[in-house]
């Protein structure tokens, strides 16, 4: 009984160990991503209002 128990426990917490790893090694990546993102949006709204603003 308690080594089931014991069992249930250790692979109810290995289940969410894998998924939040990959979460804490995925996310510098998606962070850069948006970052980029932002900034490729960011940069052309400055250009629009450039543009505008020189016509």
């Amino acid at each position: 009984m308690l080594r089931r128990a014991a069992a249930t426990v250790f692979f109810l917490l290995w289940g969410l160990a894998i998924p939040l790893l990959l979460v804490v090694a995925f996310l510098p990546l998606l962070a850069s991503t948006l970052v980029r993102t932002w900034r490729l949006l960011h940069g052309r709204v400055e250009a629009a209002r450039a543009r505008r603003r020189l016509q």
